[in-house]
């Protein structure tokens, strides 16, 4: 089976949503915050939607900023794909690679 090198990819989220379908290393996250309230992100290991039960990654930011969140090599591995839920009014660019 041959693979295709795309390299590191970005995909910036302003609501829920799928960042990609296939296996991924998350390899940062940038986060504008631009409400008062603290916010959490969840990644979940999913090509379609948010899973009951175990979230891989939980990011939380806190009060009013952009919060840029570098992963060390390798980064984060989502097998199935990359899910995340976007809090309202907020946006988030993750950085990934597919393997």
């Amino acid at each position: 089976m041959s693979t295709v090198d795309y390299g590191i990819q970005a995909v910036q989220l302003t609501a829920d949503g799928v960042v990609t379908d296939r296996r991924s290393f998350v390899k940062q996250v940038v986060a504008f915050h631009p409400v008062s309230s603290d916010s959490t992100y969840q990644f979940y290991d999913s090509k379609t939607s948010s899973v009951s039960g175990l979230t891989p990654y939980t990011y939380e930011v806190y009060g009013k900023k952009t919060d840029v969140l570098p992963i060390p090599d390798p980064g984060v591995l989502f097998k199935q794909g990359i899910y995340v839920t976007v809090p309202a009014g907020t946006t988030i660019t993750v950085f990934f690679e597919e393997v």
